[in-house]
């Protein structure tokens, strides 16, 4: 598989998953007063102005991470540069979201570009 493409998958995947974790850390930080909080995580999952906001923020970093981890990442050992982004970026989400979603988000954005410029300046370059 060529190295755009493997970088495509990875970052639409990478911002769903984060996406979907975002609004896990929103569930969990609501009061218990709150509507949202009393219908059950499932559901609010399943609502589909939540689903609809979530995919549309997930596919427009996507876009933005694709030419850039595309680019920066293409030599280095891609499974140590996942489990840095994703870890970085996860921790992240769960601890800055429930304080404020608006930072948590900026944060997390910011976090997960500082971990692609850490796996380029810091891991080695793949071996064949």
């Amino acid at each position: 598989m060529n190295t755009w493409r493997r970088f495509g998958i990875l970052s639409a995947y990478g911002s769903c998953l984060a996406a979907f974790l975002f609004i896990i850390s929103l569930y969990y930080s609501l009061p218990e007063s709150d509507g949202a909080k009393q219908q059950g995580l499932f559901l609010t999952l399943l609502d589909p102005l939540i689903l609809t906001f979530a995919f549309f923020v997930a596919s427009v970093v996507a876009a933005i991470y694709w030419p850039v981890s595309a680019i920066l990442l293409r030599k280095k050992e891609i499974k140590k540069s996942i489990i840095i982004i994703a870890a970085t970026t996860a921790i992240t989400i769960i601890f800055i979201t429930p304080i404020n979603p608006m930072y948590g988000f900026l944060a997390s954005v910011i976090s997960s570009l500082t971990a692609i410029l850490a796996c380029y300046a810091f891991l080695p370059n793949q071996t064949k």
